[in-house]
């Protein structure tokens, strides 16, 4: 899952200058968040940074982030919870040839987790539009979870990365999660446990019990782009397998994914950029992943800021997916913005994708609905080297998000 996220402020702490400049010298820092899409709500945290330099590494010998980062949405009757967050990330760059690793503990928390039902042809309901809140808030508010559900996980994940030549790089990784869910009464997944749509549907979501995961992935990335945030030119190619197994709540599944973005300066200030994506998934495969692709980057699609802006996350639920975006980034306007080269531009953009029960599809669960499409506008910043922030707003024919994010979408 994205969140990210609008930095209001953040600092080093001072230092003399004798400490500063010393080669291996200790740099603590901390950042105050704030965030906001249409799926989670308006968001806000921070993040505690201590890294510790070495000549030997680049760009430094090691460091551990702290975040806690909580999001809350309007339910129709007040704000409410949907999201919290708390992690400790530890990056290790690494001298020479050796991996570089990324290691993580998180606590997360989520309690409007979607399930619409499995496959292409699954229908977005809203029970609460016959329910009059002033009257009965109670039932308003729990027609509101209709396609929803919590899930609560503690996990650990460990992440390297190698160069193999050139522009060729190897990932790969493996974690630990502990999920636990609360199902609400009446909800789209509640009816599928208990039986009310047929044994397949109830064999679908025999993972919403709590259980441990076991996950291991490996790929491969081609990365000949010009600039990693603000690409003008060039391509980025990655292919990838993973897999899973349960721990009290036995069950395997496997996944493949293949990743294409390509960017191609239209004029000296237009920057044409599209991504395909193919995933596929195998085995006893958990409800929550086939909402979810694989890669260098794990995220939900399609739906949500991050896949088709304007469809909702988690919206779509299938063993089989593909999702094509396609943006037009024109440049505006460059500065110079607190000391930093700065340029500002909009994004013009349309999102597709669709998901499959199974291959070939299946009548009932996939139909004949094709795909879920949406498209938008949106307005970038480009501040510095390395910081990126945009904003886009995104309708499709389910409704309309907007998204506050750091870095353009692929």
């Amino acid at each position: 899952m994205s969140w990210l996220i609008l930095t209001l402020w953040g600092s080093a702490w001072s230092q003399e200058p004798d400490v500063a400049d010393d080669p291996n010298r200790i740099e603590p820092g901390g950042i105050v968040l704030a965030a906001y899409n249409a799926d989670l709500g308006f968001g806000g945290g921070g993040v505690l940074n201590l890294a510790r330099f070495n000549p030997g590494y680049d760009p430094f010998r090691w460091r551990a982030q702290l975040a806690v980062l909580m999001f809350a949405k309007h339910n129709g009757l007040r704000p409410a919870g949907t999201f919290q967050n708390l992690s400790l990330i530890v990056d290790l760059p690494s001298a020479g040839r050796a991996p570089r690793w990324r290691l993580e503990g998180y606590l997360r928390r989520q309690t409007n987790a979607g399930w619409y039902g499995l496959g292409n042809a699954s229908v977005f309901e809203r029970p609460w539009e016959d329910i009059d809140p002033l009257l009965d808030p109670e039932a308003y508010a729990l027609a509101r979870h209709h396609n929803e559900y919590e899930r609560s996980r503690v996990g650990l994940k460990a992440a390297g990365r190698l160069n193999l030549v050139d522009d060729l790089d190897a990932f790969f990784g493996g974690g630990w999660t502990l999920n636990r869910f609360t199902i609400y009464d009446g909800s789209v997944l509640d009816q599928d446990l208990a039986g009310a749509h047929g044994a397949d549907a109830q064999g679908r979501v025999s993972w919403a019990v709590p259980h441990q995961l076991l996950e291991a992935s490996a790929g491969v990335y081609w990365d000949v782009r010009d600039h990693e945030t603000a690409p003008r030119q060039g391509f980025l190619v990655q292919s990838s397998v993973r897999g899973g197994v349960g721990v009290g709540r036995s069950g395997a599944f496997w996944g493949a994914n293949l990743t294409a973005s390509a960017y191609v300066p239209v004029t000296g200030r237009t920057v044409f950029a599209t991504r395909l994506l193919l995933d596929s998934l195998g085995g006893d495969v958990p409800f929550y992943e086939m909402a979810r692709h694989g890669g260098l980057v794990q995220e939900n699609s399609p739906g949500g800021g991050r896949s088709v802006r304007g469809v909702n996350l988690m919206r779509l639920h299938g063993r089989h997916k593909a999702l094509l975006n396609v943006e037009l980034r024109p440049e505006l306007r460059a500065f110079e913005l607190a000391g930093q080269a700065s340029r500002v531009g909009l994004t013009a953009f349309v999102d597709t994708g669709r998901v499959w029960a199974t291959l070939p599809a299946d009548p009932v669960l996939d139909g004949d609905t094709g795909l879920h499409s949406a498209m938008g506008a949106g307005v970038w910043l480009h501040w510095g080297d390395s910081f990126l922030l945009r904003f886009d707003v995104g309708t499709s024919a389910e409704g309309t998000g907007a998204y506050l994010d750091v870095g353009q979408m692929f």
